[in-house]
């Protein structure tokens, strides 16, 4: 699938000449920062406002500090319709950085301010933006009905920016629905009105779209001029970014059309491009397509290496986004607790300057007094503390609903993006195992194909892990058991203390890693009968003994690989330790302690 890009803006106010903008995205917006640095608080809101398409193609980060700064004046100065804009223009920004729940609650008060002012253009505005949201969350209904009312609304007053926006992302809605008849002519349709207003900027994305839908349709002629045209436009522009996935869509066009060393240059240009500005997502779309020219042109190293690259990309982006939120909620918590522990401090200090108060007024009154304020103080203070207490562990359970959420989340991505794609790696290995020609090549197709299928049972069984906040020893012991009753037919007995025990995510697959490793080594080198996992306990610790009645092996010989030392890492972080107790001809115990 093409990859999209949904035009917001056309630039008004605040203007560059022709010859400075077509310098390119980075010159424009480094010249209008430091015009807006100049301005008097009017003037920077609408430059800001105006030119926010310039902003955020150049920086996403910059674009949200002006409109941080925008927002702050606006409400300042109860300038509604700016703020009303701005918070528009904030929710895009946050959208396009994948952060969705802020992006819908930007909207959402966009559309009530706009509501307020009966401005039924800057409604239309906003519902476009939020039909954009639904349907990239793939609510295709409601995206649709949003973009209904959207275009109702925008066709009166002015028809320049709003209605032109709205159909495009109905077109691309339908086109993903594969009602391509209805997305041509909404297409056409938007391509006459940006024409008949002179809006180039708008025509080199609808170039773009129609050239997707002449592409699933297989007249790719069609679709390289409609791309060829875009890509003019977008450069005439100075659109660093469109131009980028214009190029990218050129060369899926051609690899579609069956012309994968014509494609092999353009997702070369189109990945150079992307990490110039530092569009990582594209950059790894790049990748993907890049690792399916090299497979089309019968070179496996490349295409595996580009698809390894992908991956270490997207998990180097997941990581970074879930590190930054759980950074930012710890943070959160941590202000919480130092503002609690200050309102604490002001309360004593009252209390004490209260003291020095009554102590001026004698010392009779000052005996009957004391006894009545010191009560008072201890009542007091036994409630603050109560009301301490409580509020630290209401956050406490917040934070812990919050990333019991974000386990939930993650694993979710896991299981809708890694698994899937997983499960097409699969599959095209397997089609290709059935064309393949050669015995060893079918080998090796095999040998990747069944790596692949481990992968994915590994990443199930890791969604199991994190998908809920504590597991029980009984939780853990049927894993583990489901898991032996896979790998062998030998007799499993599994033993569990009488007292239940709780354990966290990380303990639960790093104890279910051990688990595996020790039953794969016992049925494949032990030559055991059968094998006994007990666990026990006590209040400060907790042990897993896993043992055979096999052949043994001397504890001395290091050869055989790094099962061991796979092992007693993951008890290390646990902060625990493994001991193996063994020799040749008398079965084998590997026990591992875990502090409680």
């Amino acid at each position: 699938m093409m990859v999209k890009h949904i035009p917001i803006f056309l630039l008004s106010g605040c203007l560059l000449s022709i010859s400075t903008f077509r310098v390119g995205a980075q010159s424009v917006s480094d010249s209008l920062a430091e015009r807006v640095a100049v301005m008097n608080e009017w003037e920077q809101v609408g430059c800001i406002n105006d030119n926010f398409y310039i902003f955020y193609t150049d920086s996403y980060e910059r674009a949200q500090v002006l409109g941080d700064k925008a927002l702050e004046i606006s409400q300042k100065n109860h300038w509604q319709p700016q703020e009303a804009l701005i918070r528009k223009n904030l929710g895009i920004v946050h959208y396009l950085k994948g952060d969705y729940e802020n992006a819908l609650n930007y909207y959402q008060t966009a559309l009530n301010l706009y509501e307020q002012l009966a401005d039924p253009e800057g409604q239309g505005e906003v519902l476009k933006e939020m039909g954009n949201y639904f349907k990239r969350i793939k609510e295709y209904d409601k995206a649709l009905a949003l973009l209904e009312r959207a275009t109702g609304l925008c066709s009166e007053p002015r028809e320049l920016v709003c209605l032109p926006g709205a159909l495009d992302i109905k077109g691309v809605i339908l086109m993903e629905l594969e009602r391509l008849d209805e997305a041509e002519a909404i297409f056409q349709k938007e391509k006459a009105l940006l024409q008949r207003t002179g809006d180039e900027k708008g025509l080199g994305y609808t170039y773009d779209n129609l050239a997707a839908i002449a592409t699933m349709r297989g007249r790719y002629p069609e679709a390289i001029a409609f791309l060829a045209n875009a890509i003019e436009i977008r450069r005439n522009q100075g659109d660093r970014q469109g131009v980028a996935i214009s190029i990218n869509n050129m060369g899926e066009t051609l690899l579609q059309a069956g012309q994968p060393a014509a494609a092999l240059p353009h997702f070369q240009e189109a990945l150079k491009q992307s990490e110039n500005i530092g569009l990582s997502d594209l950059r790894r779309h790049i990748m993907q397509m890049l690792s399916d020219t090299y497979a089309a042109l019968h070179q496996p190293d490349a295409a595996m290496q580009w698809l390894q690259q992908s991956y270490a990309l997207k998990d180097s982006l997941f990581n970074t986004e879930r590190s930054r939120q759980l950074a930012e909620m710890a943070e959160k918590y941590e202000a919480e607790k130092k503002g609690k522990e200050l309102a604490r401090q002001q309360v004593q200090l009252q209390q004490r300057n209260s003291q020095l108060y009554l102590s001026g007024l004698g010392l009779a009154a000052l005996v009957v007094v004391f006894g009545f304020v010191f009560r008072q103080q201890r009542l007091k203070q036994r409630q603050l503390q109560r009301e301490a207490v409580l509020k630290d562990e209401i956050a406490q359970a917040d934070v812990a609903k919050r990333l019991q959420d974000e386990r939930l989340r993650i694993s979710r991505d896991l299981h809708d993006h890694l698994g899937a794609e997983l499960t097409i790696i699969g599959s095209a290995l397997s089609r290709r195992q059935l064309m393949a020609t050669a015995e060893p090549e079918k080998q090796e197709l095999g040998s990747i194909r069944a790596n692949a299928g481990q992968a994915m049972e590994q990443l199930r069984e890791t969604i199991w892990a994190i998908r809920q906040e504590r597991f029980t020893l009984r939780d853990l012991a049927d894993k583990i058991n489901d898991f032996a009753g896979r790998a062998t037919s030998l007799p499993v007995q599994i033993s569990l203390p009488d007292t239940e025990t709780a354990l966290t995510p990380s303990q639960t697959l790093n104890l279910y890693r051990i688990a595996q490793e020790a039953i794969i080594n016992m049925v494949k080198h032990a030559g055991a009968s059968h094998i006994n996992i007990v666990f026990s306990r006590n209040p400060q610790q907790l042990q897993l003994s896993l043992s055979d009645d096999g052949q043994g092996f001397d504890p001395g010989n290091k050869s055989g690989g790094h099962g061991l030392a796979n092992m007693q890492a993951r008890a290390s972080e646990l902060g625990g330790n493994i001991t193996v107790q063994t020799s040749p001809g008398a079965g084998t115990q590997l026990l591992v302690e875990l502090p409680l």
